[in-house]
């Protein structure tokens, strides 16, 4: 409105002594679906699920949701629990890298590789049908891994 003078807004003064010298806001917050205005104690728990430092829990419930399929083994479920680790752990990854991708999975995880040729085979083949890899890939990938095995 005309002639309306806005004053400076601060928090409440209860949240500005709770979040001093703390990454949490100097403002007020509100819940994207009640929008109630988040507490200090609210946003102390929330402070993980807004900005989670980590992926742990989208591990936990991929683990979670990989334990749902009655149709998988449970050693090709341990499979996909170590080759989705992996795959999490790298940043981005293009069709033209998984090639090599494959193969370092192989280094890292050699040791525990002697339960699961059946199941790194079928992956591979997977990959294939999905045209991330080639056949060429694949024979490549398997010499590899079969050098790598011998030579532990």
């Amino acid at each position: 409105p005309r002639g309306a003078v806005q004053k400076p807004y601060w928090p409440e003064p209860s949240l500005r002594r709770a979040v001093t010298g703390s990454k949490a806001p100097t403002r007020d917050y509100f819940h994207p679906v009640s929008f109630g205005k988040v507490t200090v104690g609210e946003w102390m728990l929330l402070d993980t699920i807004v900005r989670p430092s980590d992926d742990s829990w989208e591990v936990r419930i991929a683990n979670a949701m990989l334990h749902d399929f009655v149709d998988v083994s449970s050693s090709e479920k341990e499979f996909f629990k170590v080759w989705n680790g992996f795959i999490r752990s790298q940043n981005f990854i293009s069709v033209k890298d998984y090639p090599s991708k494959c193969k370092e999975f192989i280094k890292q995880h050699a040791k525990r590789m002697s339960g699961f040729e059946e199941h790194w085979i079928t992956h591979l083949t997977t990959l294939w049908e999905e045209h991330q890899i080639s056949r060429d890939d694949i024979q490549a990938i398997m010499k590899f891994y079969s050098e790598t095995i011998k030579a532990l």
